[in-house]
């Protein structure tokens, strides 16, 4: 079995728990939790096939199916959520978030960080503005503080979003110079250089593998 590198597992466990994207583990820091699907069981075989990935199995979490993937196929997550959406399957990322994905019957897009960005302020700005909602939508931020943090954005809307809702909830808009600020860490920014690295070179994975030193040439991680 190839094990997942150890600055690869550094890098997971720290955008689980801090960021409205992170990459999830289930058990096994060999394996990823790509999204929550009610219809993961009946539907991985054929998304195995759909997105040409080997490794993708489906699983259950305390009652919740979820698609799981090895770590070195971690770049064929875009694609399962393509397809899924293309099929208008409703799944969502984190189980914490409940606008992070994608609910059957709403407008299509292709995903990109940015674009799931945008549909996760969108239905959370629309949540709030409803009085039948509101308190559904509170009750997420109450209890999802990197909500709060607004380096775990990408988009100016994102950002926007981010100060509507600390002013919403008396909490403190923080700088981006933060110290809390994980993408000013060193170690972050260096292993995040290695692994972007690897899943963009002919040589997959040889960076991580290997763990050889930062390449100079290396573009920074967002």
């Amino acid at each position: 079995m190839l094990h997942c590198p150890n600055q690869f597992i550094r890098v997971a466990q720290l955008l689980e728990n801090n960021s409205l994207f992170g990459m999830q583990f289930l058990t096994d820091t060999n394996r990823f939790v790509p999204c929550y699907c009610r219809l993961a069981q009946t539907l991985y075989r054929q998304m195995i096939e759909t997105i040409d990935c080997r490794t993708l199995e489906a699983s259950n979490i305390m009652g919740h199916e979820c698609f799981t993937i090895a770590w070195y196929e971690y770049d064929k997550i875009p694609a399962l959520y393509n397809s899924l959406i293309n099929a208008n399957i409703t799944f969502m990322i984190k189980m914490n978030h409940i606008f992070h994905g994608y609910c059957a019957n709403d407008p299509p897009f292709v995903y990109t960080p940015e674009n799931m960005e945008k549909t996760f302020v969108t239905g959370m700005t629309r949540m709030l503005g409803d009085s039948m909602t509101k308190h559904i939508a509170m009750h997420e931020l109450r209890h999802n503080m990197v909500i709060f943090d607004p380096w775990n954005y990408i988009t100016p809307e994102g950002y926007v979003f981010c100060q509507h809702v600390c002013q919403l909830c008396s909490k403190p808009f923080k700088s981006l110079d933060d110290p809390n600020n994980y993408k000013l860490w060193g170690w972050y920014q260096s292993l995040t250089k290695i692994i972007e690295e690897s899943f963009i070179h002919d040589d997959m994975f040889t960076c991580v593998i290997k763990e050889i030193p930062l390449c100079k040439h290396s573009r920074v991680y967002e």
